[in-house]
């Protein structure tokens, strides 16, 4: 969804235009969102991903696929490796990890749409793969990652392979042991804002500027999302926040 913000003649509520757009009128140097959505109130359910993985240090192209063989890998014990060379040059580690997952676990897909594969911090950048297919990537090993998996994504009560790629300076490690659980709200979300006319280094002063946020659920549910917009100069706030309610 996507929402313009410029004139309208009610300074209260948010005219909504034909095709969907709400419009109103501000001044506005920073627009502060968050987004909420509605669940339905369940157990939660959750696998958690135990035990050793194997481990290669060889680039292997196939080796995300379910079918590839990693019989003669070495075993990896422990989500944690480093190894003695005295250099930080990038260098490359490749694990798999074959797991049964479970249908009991289906009934988690009612509270978002979507399950997450939530792995904490990895050092440092990683591409992760479920069955073969690509489920996520991260350039930095200072945020936590969580990917997303639908329902059709997993083999029910058969094996699944999940193998990731790290790049990493010499140490590698995994900060919590990784499990599949509902997807939380915050993940589903992709939302950015940005001027539309004028110049965002020009002083804003008594200018009626248009600011436009786009809001993307990534979730197969609809939401009911609250969004709060502050209006911000220089820190000090100069209107007050402001809620306004949508699906998505």
């Amino acid at each position: 969804m996507i929402l313009n913000y410029g004139k309208t003649n009610n300074r209260n509520k948010p005219a909504i235009k034909p095709n969907g757009i709400f419009m109103k009128t501000i001044q506005i140097l920073t627009i502060s969102l968050i987004t909420i959505i509605s669940t339905i109130p369940l157990p939660a359910q959750v696998i958690t991903i135990q035990g050793p993985r194997k481990v290669s240090f060889d680039d292997t192209k196939e080796f995300c696929k379910s079918a590839y063989s990693d019989t003669a890998w070495k075993d990896l014990p422990q989500l944690k490796w480093t190894d003695n060379r005295k250099t930080t040059a990038n260098r490359l580690l490749e694990m798999r990890k074959h797991v049964v997952i479970s249908s009991s676990l289906k009934p988690a897909f009612k509270r978002t749409g979507l399950l997450s594969l939530s792995m904490g911090n990895i050092g440092q950048s990683d591409d992760t793969y479920l069955n073969g297919k690509l489920i996520g990537s991260a350039g930095s090993g200072d945020t936590y990652h969580n990917y997303l998996v639908g329902t059709d994504d997993i083999l029910w009560n058969q094996g699944n392979v999940i193998a990731t790629r790290v790049r990493h300076w010499g140490s590698f490690q995994v900060s919590k042991v990784p499990i599949f659980v509902a997807a939380a709200p915050e993940y589903l979300f992709v939302y950015c804002s940005g001027l539309k006319n004028g110049d965002k280094k020009a002083p804003v002063l008594n200018k009626l500027l248009l600011y436009q946020l786009s809001v993307k659920n990534d979730s197969r549910l609809s939401a009911d999302i609250v969004m709060l917009i502050s209006t911000i100069s220089r820190g000090i706030k100069l209107v007050q926040t402001e809620k306004m309610w949508f699906s998505a």
